[in-house]
């Protein structure tokens, strides 16, 4: 976000100093955050743990992903930048409990990114945030009117985090 809003990509609609307080931002929080949490539960906690005790993981993984990309579709038009998201984001929340044997991560992950994506800064789409953000130019990037998920900057966002849930943890010994 912040990196959108240097790069003038972005914009805020008011200042940050004036968020807009409203009890549909705190009801939006707390959907956000049950509702992330029974998605993973359904999709990561239950068809990875299935899978994964069946199949080789990248096999568990790959499934899991395709199972749980449906389920966090939220969008009405559907484009490739969307899908690709989607997929990723699947990707990022079963490689979470590949290594970490819980759900709890990928729970915290998409939580905190659909909080602040809808109730904190106020992506188009979702208009009862505390802070409104709006799309100047490069909608390939930002996604435009279409919200953050469908743009290059959510891409390169999820395949960051992909890397780093890739990547061996440290100070854990090689079985």
């Amino acid at each position: 976000w912040l990196l959108l809003l240097a790069a003038d990509n972005m914009r805020l609609g008011r200042s940050l100093l004036r968020p807009q307080w409203s009890v549909s931002a705190l009801v939006l929080t707390l959907t956000v955050a049950l509702s992330a949490a029974a998605y993973l539960s359904w999709g990561v906690g239950l068809i990875f743990r299935f899978l994964q005790s069946r199949l080789p993981w990248q096999a568990a993984l790959a499934i899991s992903t395709l199972l749980l990309a449906p389920a966090l579709l939220d969008s009405f038009k559907i484009d490739a930048p969307l899908a690709v998201n989607l997929l990723l984001c699947g990707a990022v929340c079963s490689l979470s409990a590949k290594n970490t044997e819980s759900w709890a991560w990928g729970w915290g992950f998409l939580c905190a990114v659909w909080v602040l994506e809808r109730a904190v800064l106020g992506f188009p789409g979702y208009t009862a945030a505390l802070y409104e953000t709006y799309p100047v130019n490069y909608y390939w990037l930002n996604g435009g009117e279409n919200g953050i998920w469908h743009g290059m900057a959510m891409t390169l966002f999820m395949l960051c985090h992909a890397a780093g849930q890739l990547r061996p943890l440290r100070g854990k010994a090689a079985s």
